[in-house]
Order: structure tokens, then sequence, then C-alpha cells
């Protein structure tokens, strides 16, 4: 990875992390080429972040994990290179206000969180092409560039 999209990237930590104290959730997307994308993964912060490997588990698990995370004021890094299911979007539509009201697989009870999470966001790393073939609406506002 080059030099300068390294200090982008490390830039671009270094924001989210700050707009993780607002009154919405910030939603991302890092965008790399695919031969960067294990040093891109070597650039998440090890303090209050994690990683969820998305093609490994179903929509539930990947939702369940994130909604950990944010309810302990972590962010969460989505390494995906496949287009997420249309559930999971809508539900990171509405997590993007903040709130989530769920029931997820297994779970007698309703889920719901209004904060969802105060000092919390949600990247996805991806390379272009998913990025492009992807409909994401409304959902990401932050973007981290790694391909121009």
């Amino acid at each position: 990875m080059k030099e300068e999209y390294q200090l982008k990237l490390k830039d671009f930590f270094s924001n989210i992390v700050k707009l993780g104290d607002s009154d919405y959730l910030p939603m991302g997307a890092i965008i790399i080429s695919p031969d960067d994308r294990a040093e891109a993964l070597s650039f998440v912060p090890a303090e209050g972040v994690g990683v969820i490997k998305v093609e490994e588990q179903s929509s539930d698990a990947i939702l369940k994990e994130m909604v950990g995370n944010l309810k302990e004021n972590k962010g969460v890094v989505c390494d995906i290179s496949k287009s997420l299911d249309i559930q999971t979007r809508n539900h990171l539509l509405l997590m993007a206000d903040n709130q989530l009201k769920t029931t997820f697989a297994g779970d007698t009870e309703e889920t719901f969180l209004s904060p969802l999470s105060d000092g919390g966001f949600v990247l996805f790393l991806m390379d272009e092409e998913l990025y492009k073939s992807t409909k994401w609406g409304d959902t990401l506002t932050n973007f981290c560039n790694l391909t121009e």
C-alpha cells in the first residue's frame, strides 16, 4: 500500500472516532484495491474496534456482533467481499439513526436500543467494484477511497 494511502487511512480512523460522539451513528466505507485488503486491516486501531469477517456469518450473526460492539461504544470494521443481503442493509439504514429495534434469530425478546451507541461507528472495508455495485442509499456518509 502506498505511503500516501497509509497516512490517509490513519487520518480517516482518527476522524471517524471523533464523529462517534454525535447524535447519529457514523457509517462509512474504506474502498481498497483487492491487493491491499490485509494491509488495510492492519491499520484498524487495536483498541476499541472490532473486526467482523462478514462472509463467514449469517445476517443475524453479523448484526448481533455489530450491536454487541456498539453497545460497548466500540467501532466496527466489516471486511466484506460480496454484497450484503437486503435485510442487513435495511437494518443498517435504521442503525444510521442511532437506534435499532429487532428480534434476532434465536432470541425470544425484541432488542431495542436508542441510542445504539455513544462513540461507536461502523465501517465497511471493500473493493471499488463491490462499492459501486451495491445499493447503499443514504447508509454510508463517510468515505476513504484508497484506489484513487
